[in-house]
């Protein structure tokens, strides 16, 4: 909450103005359930966890904002638009500027399926620091890719899916999936059990960071939505998503009446919380324990990955390396807040090789906070009245073993209105 301490919850209904109502859970059995809270979108900062559990035989859809959506199947492609048929909501179309990517067959292991992530969706500027070679790095302007398992890659454009009659060993007529690509030479039909990825060359994606209330919603099934509109209550789940640009991509309707209880997620943009990830810092300065120079990233952590702490994944944060510093100008918030934590990359392989980082901030050079934690710390949630002051600087510094894994996270920062 914006102006409240966290409490465990259930969200029950999102109204179509946007008041938020939800259950809350008793810390005992026995104890008598609590009155249901109700609020306005604004005050919320985030409720729930990502799931990272995809269901069985699911193929993956990304989007060049980022998103993702669970799905069964690829349904219609041509020039302009893709159908697929999603689990939560039966079938959709989407523009094809909005896809980034494919995967058929999505890797089982998370850090695995996250690093093939991160190459379909380097081109867009979402990148991980994964040491992969991009995607769009060798593609010709406006043409596709297949992905195949061996790790070689074709490029032409992409067709969509067919069946090719063949004969089995035993001398039996089938059919067998196949992935049809127009290239240059001729056109091709690859195995589908061969391929493991498509990857779209879309325009590079707009972004827009107004102050538009949005939310982003996240399902069991570990889609991952950015909506303009919600509507959620028991048996009931509408929504539009947004592209990056905060264009309307349709209005989704839950096909099965228990997807209401499918949404695991839901982080408040625009609301009340101004992250300080989508603010221009006025400096940055990164002071190397040797030589190397290392910069901070917006919403991911030190390395260029996924802010995820305590196993957990967090959408909303700023990675550094130890030791720097990040200054913000103020205008008027009163209370910057945060949950401190090193990132799970610096957990290391032992128990003796960990990262320690000091954390610590200032309000116009005037240090209001200070605390070192070790990888595997549980997170250390700080609020800060801010008053007068006219900067904020946040500084992180090097405590045992030097610089070594010290990956900080400064996740949910955020300035309260």
């Amino acid at each position: 909450m914006v102006d409240d301490k966290p409490f465990r919850s259930q969200l029950t209904e999102v109204r179509p103005d946007g008041t938020l109502s939800f259950t809350p859970l008793p810390a005992k059995p026995d104890t008598p359930p609590a009155a249901l809270r109700t609020f306005p979108s604004a005050d919320l900062v985030c409720w729930g966890q990502l799931s990272q559990s995809l269901p069985r035989r699911s193929q993956l859809l990304l989007f060049t904002n980022g998103d993702r959506l669970a799905c069964d199947r690829l349904l219609k492609i041509d020039e302009k638009t893709l159908t697929v048929d999603s689990f939560a909501f039966g079938e959709v179309t989407l523009p094809r500027r909005d896809v980034a990517a494919w995967i058929f067959r999505p890797p089982t292991d998370q850090a695995v399926r996250e690093q093939l992530i991160e190459r379909l969706l380097v081109r867009t500027g979402i990148s991980l620091g994964v040491p992969l070679t991009p995607m769009n790095e060798v593609a010709p302007p406006n043409e596709d890719q297949l992905l195949l398992d061996t790790g070689d890659r074709l490029t032409g454009r992409f067709l969509g899916l067919a069946q090719e009659p063949i004969t089995t060993p035993d001398g039996r007529a089938s059919q067998r999936d196949v992935v049809r690509l127009a290239t240059a030479f001729e056109p091709l039909q690859v195995d589908l059990s061969q391929v493991q990825a498509v990857w779209f060359s879309s325009p590079a994606p707009e972004t827009s960071r107004g102050e538009r209330l949005r939310w982003v919603i996240g399902l069991a099934d570990t889609s991952r939505l950015t909506v303009g509109t919600l509507q959620l209550k028991p048996g009931e789940l509408k929504l539009s998503p947004v592209d990056g640009a905060g264009r309307s991509l349709g209005t989704w309707e839950a096909v099965d009446k228990r997807a209401s209880g499918s949404v695991v997620f839901l982080q408040v943009l625009g609301g009340r919380s101004v992250y300080v990830s989508d603010l221009q810092p006025a400096l940055y300065r990164h002071i190397p324990y040797l030589t190397v120079e290392r910069p901070f990233h917006a919403d991911r952590n030190a390395l260029g990955g996924f802010l995820q702490s305590n196993q957990h994944t967090w959408l909303k944060g700023v990675g550094m390396h130890s030791a720097a510093m990040l200054v913000y100008p103020l205008a008027g918030q009163r209370r910057f807040c945060a949950e401190l934590a090193l990132d799970d990359a610096a957990l290391g392989t032992s128990n003796d090789v960990r990262g320690h980082v000091e954390f610590r901030i200032l309000l116009d050079n005037v240090e209001q906070f200070r605390t070192t934690l070790s990888a595997g710390s549980p997170a250390v949630p700080v609020s800060i009245e801010l008053g007068t002051a006219k900067r904020l600087m946040l500084y992180v510094g090097f405590a045992d073993r030097g610089d070594v894994l010290d990956y900080a996270n400064w996740l949910n920062a955020r300035l309260v209105k």
